[in-house]
């Protein structure tokens, strides 16, 4: 039930002097720490969707106040009681416990994960790349641990906003060029920039200077807008709370001189059906002290469904705000704390309204100033009080809502928590849907008796986690005697995983791998790693966990696609799987490089020698293998002069190819 009383508006002010006199405590905690504040990271003014804005009511809203006498006015202001609202975010979405948001937020900051699956180029010819699973999961984790904190259910990642925030990664560092419309790179076709401007515009975007800076780290940048016009807005940190976002996508990449740039599209309402009053930020209820001081501004949305939020009610001149601290300092904003001048001084008091469509199309922003409430991190409970709002009746209403500030580190009590599970427990029922799920999904059928008190023992006792028996069931004898296609076994991971139906592009891909060497095991492990299936597994209530992979090209398939490439071009030939899995297994234990395994094994090997290729023939595949293309005349000619006039050896020319910046720029695509 939602938490809403009506009270005479006298009420207001002894409730926040209640809450700070019973309640005093030292501000002790430790100060705001670099594991998780992206304090010096660039992040683009957050782009407004002008479609959100509602604009329904302001006409009426208008015709009734010139209708209103004064006498009139003031008669319903007496008669009519004020609607007050005491929690933030939906009331279905359990607010987490102390331990709970110290224990992911450990697990989502501390994470130390390769940045991509595919490095991607952002030189001519240029490439998407795309991030690591590992890099999608605490990425993902991030959005939706701020979401759980604020009362707001999660979001999924949608491979389409993936793709164009990818493009609009890579548009950005191969420009160097920080905006959200930035210009097309020489070189790139239009295809490849549209792309990337879909993602730059219809997102948050972010830069760093290092490589500190992963996506994870621009959420928290994201949540804090706490530097110039992002102030005015706190654009991005709506776009992150918009109840109506139900999926997003993420892109990353970095530019030749090392800054990284980030994009998150935003610009989704594919969720319906969240009820809620109002989303604040910080949250009522626990509230981590890392991630949010007094020199951030702090904000409120109020549900346009039960509010009058168009300018001519919702303004600095009628509503304020009041925060109480619990040694009784208090600070209430008005119209007055609206000034230009303290939009940059993180040490002063500001207020200001915005009702853009940023997400939801209105904001009531307030930064606290360490000037008033201190520069430590802060701890204990703090009241806000906001007052002069309307109910979309015209009902006087305001909010009351407390925050306990708490320090992190003081909780933690699981170093390896299963990301986004927050406090949700484990039970027998959840666990039997799961597996129910299994037998319906991958083997057509009910589950029977034995099976499932088996697998239920081993999901409850954690000897095996939510992907490991999936992968028993995919690898079933059952599931074999089934002799499903390439084609039929992806549209089944894509229905089990990720609980939806294959694209177009997505199946080409996992295909196009099977084809380049990549097992079926191989493919099961990237699926049970995937967002989608780590929200099944969340929604269940139980560990993800990881896929068991035993042969070397099912283990990085970046490394898999290289050696089947070798094959191709060097050999002339499609691999054997014993070869393959030999050769991937070499390059994943480094005993020896990528080059060394082209150079010195593949061309030194006694198929190729056998070969007996003469001096043009043999320059020939040097091209194809490291240069990616086949040859040009005059450079033919240069090699085949160097080698019979000026007696340059095979092995000489085969380092110089080896070294190419060509071959560099190929072994980065497979992550090499």
């Amino acid at each position: 039930m939602k938490k809403k009383k009506v009270m005479p508006l006298l009420t207001l002010a002894m409730v926040a002097i209640m809450a700070a006199e019973g309640s005093l405590t030292e501000i002790s905690a430790a100060p705001l720490t670099e594991l998780v504040s992206a304090q010096d990271a660039e992040l683009g003014e957050p782009v407004a969707d002008e479609t959100n804005v509602e604009t329904s009511d302001t006409e009426n809203d208008a015709t009734d106040i010139a209708n209103l006498s004064v006498s009139d006015d003031s008669i319903g202001e007496i008669m009519q009681p004020e609607a007050t609202y005491l929690d933030s975010g939906s009331a279905s979405v359990s607010k987490m416990s102390k331990s709970g948001i110290a224990n992911q937020l450990n697990a989502i900051y501390s994470a130390k994960f390769g940045l991509y699956s595919i490095v991607p180029s952002v030189t001519v010819p240029y490439s998407s790349g795309a991030a690591s699973a590992e890099h999608y999961k605490y990425t993902l984790a991030s959005v939706n641990l701020m979401r759980q904190i604020a009362g707001l259910p999660g979001v999924t990642f949608k491979d389409e906003y993936n793709t164009y925030a990818q493009y609009g990664a890579v548009v950005m560092a191969a420009r160097e060029e920080f905006s959200h419309t930035p210009s097309c790179p020489a070189g790139m076709d239009s295809e490849f920039y549209l792309k990337g401007l879909t993602g730059t515009s219809r997102g948050n975007i972010s830069m760093g200077t290092s490589s500190y800076y992963t996506m994870p780290k621009f959420t928290t940048g994201y949540m804090q807008d706490n530097r110039g016009n992002n102030v005015l807005t706190v654009g991005h940190r709506r776009w992150i709370l918009n109840p109506s976002m139900g999926q997003t996508g993420f892109g990353y990449a970095e530019s030749t001189s090392g800054k990284s740039y980030s994009v998150m599209y935003a610009f989704d309402k594919s969720k319906t059906g969240v009820d809620y009053d109002f989303i604040a930020w910080p949250s009522s209820g626990n509230f981590p002290n890392t991630i949010m001081s007094a020199k951030e501004p702090w904000s409120v949305t109020l549900n346009p469904e039960k509010f009058k939020t168009d300018s001519a009610y919702l303004n600095t001149n009628n509503v304020s705000v009041t925060i109480t601290a619990p040694n009784g300092v208090t600070k209430t904003f008005r119209a007055a704390d609206k000034k230009d001048s303290l939009i940059d001084d993180q040490s002063k008091s500001y207020f200001t309204i915005d009702t853009a469509g940023y997400g939801v199309n209105n904001c009531i922003i307030f930064r606290p100033g360490s000037d008033v409430f201190g520069a430590n991190a802060l701890s204990g409970t703090y009241t806000v009080v906001i007052s002069g709002l309307k109910e979309k009746l015209g009902t006087p209403a305001s909010l009351c809502y407390t925050i306990d500030f708490f320090n992190p580190q003081d909780y933690i009590t699981d170093t390896n928590p299963d990301l986004g599970s927050g406090d949700k427990q484990v039970d027998e029922a959840a666990l039997e849907a799961f597996i129910n799920r299994l037998y319906q999904k991958c083997l057509d059928r009910d589950n029977d008796t034995t099976g499932m008190l088996y697998w239920k023992d081993q999901l409850k006792s954690k000897q095996l986690s939510g992907a490991q028996v999936a992968q028993n069931f995919f690898f079933s004898e059952e599931m074999k005697n089934k002799k499903l296609t390439d084609e039929q076994f992806i549209d089944t991971l894509y229905v089990v995983m990720m609980d939806r139906k294959a694209d177009v592009s997505g199946k080409e891909y996992w295909l196009d791998l099977m084809k380049n060497g990549v097992g079926k095991t191989g493919v099961f492990a990237e699926f049970a790693a995937s967002p989608e299936f780590s929200a099944i597994c969340k929604n269940y209530g139980i560990t993800r966990g990881d896929a068991v992979v035993s042969e070397g090209r099912d283990k990085n398939i970046g490394a898999t696609q290289f050696i089947a490439r070798l094959y191709t071009k060097a050999l002339g030939r499609t691999y054997d799987v014993d070869g393959l899995n030999y050769w991937c297994d070499c390059l994943i234990r480094k005993e020896y490089s990528a080059a060394e395994i082209a150079s010195t094994q593949f061309f030194h090997s006694k198929e190729f020698t056998m070969k007996g290729l003469g001096d043009s023939d043999y320059v020939k595949v040097l091209y194809r293998t490291f240069l990616g293309r086949e040859y040009d005349e005059e450079g033919l000619n240069y090699w085949l002069f160097q080698m019979r006039v000026y007696g340059m050896s095979r092995d000489t020319v085969l380092n110089e190819f080896a070294n190419s910046k060509e071959f560099k720029q190929i072994m980065a695509q497979y992550g090499l």
